[in-house]
This record gives C-alpha cells, sequence and structure tokens, in this order.
C-alpha cells in the first residue's frame, strides 16, 4: 500500500524582471574582477550625521558616500574608463550609479540611477537627487523609469542575453550611463558581513552592514568590498585607491 502524500507545488512563469537579472549577472559572471574587502571606522561620520541633523541639513549614509567615492575617483581620474572594442575610453563626466531596490508587479530588482558630475556636487545637491529617485521609485511601475532605459521592457525575453552583452560593449551607452557605481545593503549588525557583487562597472563599491558595539563609545566598522575590472586596474592602484577612499569616507568631510 502506497501511503505517500503527493506533494504541492506552485509554478509560474519566469518574470522579464527576474529574466533580466539573470541575463545581466550571466553576462557580468565572466568579467575580469579584482574585490578588495575592507572596513572604515565612521563614528565621526554619524556624529556629523547627526549634527548636520539638528541644523536641518540631513544627509543619509548613501549620500555621504557617494560624495566620498566621487572625491576618490576625481584623484585617480584614469580609472573613470572602460573598454570597447579594443579602445580605452576616458571619461570626464564622475557619474555615479546608486542600485537601487524596487519592487514591481511584486518582484524586487535593482535599478540604477544616475548622479551626473557627483564630485562638483555638494552632499545636499546629491541628497536631494536621491530624495526624487526615491519618489519616482515609488510612483513609477515599469522597469527602466529609474535610468531612462525605457525601451527596457520591450525586449524578448530570449534577447535579454545578447542585449546586456552588447550593451557592454557600446560606447555611446558606457558615455552616457558611467561605470562607476554603488550598492549597499544598508545594515546595522553585531556582525560583519560583505557583498561580494557582480556588475559591469570599472568600480563598484558595494556597502554591507555596519558593525555596532555594545557601547556609544565602541567603534563603528563600516564593511565595504570595492570590485575593479581587472583589464583597467591592477592590484596596486586599486589597494592604492581603496586606502584614499577609506581615508576620504573617514575623514568626515
Amino acid at each position: 500500500m502506497n501511503n505517500s502524500k503527493k506533494k504541492k507545488v506552485r509554478i509560474v512563469p519566469l518574470s522579464f524582471l527576474r529574466k533580466a537579472v539573470r541575463a545581466s549577472a550571466s553576462v557580468t559572471k565572466n568579467k575580469n574582477v579584482i574585490h578588495i574587502m575592507t572596513e572604515a571606522e565612521i563614528s565621526r561620520v554619524i556624529d556629523r550625521m547627526k549634527n548636520l541633523k539638528e541644523v536641518n541639513r540631513p544627509v543619509s549614509m548613501t549620500t555621504y558616500l557617494t560624495k566620498a567615492f566621487a572625491s576618490t575617483v576625481q584623484k585617480h581620474k584614469w580609472m573613470n574608463s572602460f573598454i570597447a572594442h579594443g579602445k580605452q575610453i576616458f571619461l570626464e563626466d564622475i557619474a555615479i550609479n546608486i542600485l537601487m531596490e524596487r519592487e514591481i508587479d511584486g518582484v524586487s530588482v535593482p535599478e540604477p540611477f544616475i548622479i551626473n558630475e557627483a564630485d562638483k556636487k555638494t552632499p545636499w545637491e546629491i541628497a536631494n537627487e536621491i530624495k526624487i529617485a526615491k519618489n519616482q521609485s515609488n510612483i513609477g511601475k515599469s522597469l527602466g523609469d529609474l535610468s531612462g532605459a525605457w525601451y527596457f521592457k520591450f525586449i524578448p525575453g530570449w534577447l535579454l542575453k545578447s542585449f546586456v552583452k552588447i550593451a557592454d560593449q557600446n560606447i555611446k551607452m558606457g558615455i552616457k550611463y558611467g561605470k562607476l557605481a554603488i550598492t549597499s545593503v544598508g545594515m546595522f549588525s553585531s556582525r560583519p558581513a560583505w557583498i561580494i557583487p557582480h556588475g559591469s562597472a570599472t568600480i563598484l563599491l558595494s556597502i554591507g552592514t555596519t558593525s555596532i558595539g555594545k557601547s556609544e563609545q565602541d567603534e563603528k566598522k563600516l564593511h565595504l568590498t570595492i570590485s575593479f575590472d581587472h583589464d583597467i586596474v591592477d592590484g596596486a592602484p586599486a589597494a592604492r585607491f581603496t586606502e584614499d577612499l577609506c581615508d576620504e569616507i573617514e575623514s568626515a568631510r
């Protein structure tokens, strides 16, 4: 006598948004990447953020890190470049792509929005652009609302991987969207956690957890992964960039 019960399952078609994420990951996983995992002490940053909030000039951690990232790229401007069709293209505009998680049709997907000329803007100008993007993210219903890539949703699912691969080598798109990016999990935790990301950026700053101690006097460590396109950046300059970025963050300027 067979007493086994038939297990219940639910099968649904894979959404276009999940197909888009899979297509992106399948292309970027083949990139030659250097990952540097580090941490920055941010007690001074948190104190400064509290002081600014008290005088009605608040900035978020994302805003502060975007500005610090842009300032560090300005010191290593040759890294603000990409390779396409056997040529290296150097970008004048320091454009930072901030990956924002959105929920569209019940599916969470990351979509970038761009802070152009981030090195020339004040933290409050950056904060205002982030605020506008968040509001637009809540109002918009389609993938591409933030990045301006409205056409993306019209690409057939079976063509997504090819499109991502071609776009990654497209010079006009590289100039328009830039090759610098930030992604974040934005958590406070008693345990350190780093992100090991994938992406097509020349430099990708991934923000992990912030470790906090038991008392207010304990250090607060922000865990960072800086990923470099090894086709452009070697280990030694990557290490120098990381050192300068941590110094810029910890300075709380």
